[in-house]
């Protein structure tokens, strides 16, 4: 599908979609499952992530729930998409799940920055072509 026409798409249900980048990850991963449970882990001690007994272990089997295919209904908690993506060192399941929103992106800080300046740089081009034509009209 050409990215103009998947970016347009507006995805009413992304859960299967964020699974399998979730599997693409783990399986590209350096990690294995039970390193990216361990760092998710300490990422849910660290940002105060608890369960109903005050302490999440996220483990292997919670994982390989998350990312079953059979397993329609048992799907990551969005509070720790953030957290597998962390972890395993890869965004593309927050990728997937923006691509949900139709015609958003996700960026990083150092791409933001860029388009930042990207629209200053426009008004500022704008401005002088305003500038020249008021300039022409005045006869400078």
């Amino acid at each position: 599908m050409e990215p103009e026409k998947q970016q347009a798409e507006l995805i009413v249900d992304p859960s299967s979609a964020i699974k399998a980048a979730m599997r693409e990850v783990i399986r590209n991963s350096p990690l294995s499952r039970a390193q990216i449970a361990e760092r998710m882990t300490e990422l849910c001690k660290a940002a105060g992530i608890y369960s109903r007994d005050n302490e999440l272990k996220v483990s292997v089997a919670r994982i390989d729930a998350w990312v079953a295919e059979s397993k329609v209904s048992n799907h990551i908690p969005l509070k720790m998409l953030p957290l597998f993506c962390k972890a395993a060192g890869n965004n593309m399941p927050i990728e997937v799940y923006v691509q949900a929103f139709g015609g958003v992106r996700l960026v990083t800080d150092e791409q933001y920055q860029k388009l930042l300046w990207a629209e200053k740089e426009i008004q500022v081009r704008r401005n002088k072509k305003e500038a020249k034509k008021l300039a022409q009209l005045a006869g400078i």
